[in-house]
């Protein structure tokens, strides 16, 4: 199948998803949960330090097991926010692996500015289907679990200029708190994230 052809129905099941999970049609139950963290840039891949969160998630389709890893991340220090979904139909007969990301809308990805993520991505399908799944997996106990073992980073040699930047800072506050839909909406509504900071400087955090 041509790439374009693949793509565009990828797109139309990521779509079909979310509208599902909106509508009660498709639950979704949280199999793995990752609480939100600090990884340090990989100079060897060239990869800036970022705030992650990961979500592992299955249902049923007519029978047939889905599972799902939704990952979310902002890179410090651009700002620059990003979704990646992988997707997997665990049928032999009919067996699927695909997934998508924001930033491989490379043309567009690349000269947004974060401020302008939530505009341009908004309606993208994948932003969709992480809006229609994260709400259903907040509060699982997968979810709330995780934080009784996660530390906010592991990793050492992770530089004061990264661990001062703000949104590493409102990173580690929300994971001290367990806002993990917080974290979900500041992965693009810089408006938001603005907001959150904006508090936490009159907390004195």
């Amino acid at each position: 199948m041509p790439d374009e052809l693949w793509h565009e129905e990828k797109q139309e099941m990521f779509r079909q998803l979310a509208e599902q999970t909106i509508q009660g049609k498709v639950h979704w139950g949280c199999t793995y949960y990752n609480p939100i963290s600090l990884l340090n840039e990989d100079v060897f891949e060239d990869e800036p330090a970022c705030v992650s969160h990961i979500f592992e998630a299955q249902t049923l389709i007519n029978g047939i097991p889905y599972h799902l890893t939704l990952s979310e991340s902002i890179d410090i220090p651009s700002g620059l926010g990003d979704i990646s979904i992988d997707l997997t139909r665990d049928l032999q007969a009919r067996y699927l692996m695909t997934g998508d990301a924001l930033s491989r809308r490379v043309n567009v990805y690349e000269y947004c500015q974060p401020e302008a993520l939530l505009e341009r991505f908004a309606d993208d399908p994948v932003t969709l289907l992480a809006n229609a799944v994260v709400p259903h997996l907040i509060s699982s106990d997968k979810v709330k679990d995780a934080f009784s073992w996660a530390a906010f980073y592991f990793e050492k040699g992770i530089s004061q200029k990264t661990l001062r930047h703000p949104v590493t800072r409102l990173a580690r506050k929300l994971f001290r708190e367990q806002r993990v839909m917080d974290f979900h909406r500041i992965i693009l509504d810089c408006n938001y994230r603005a907001q959150l900071l904006d508090e936490m400087k009159k907390q004195g955090a």
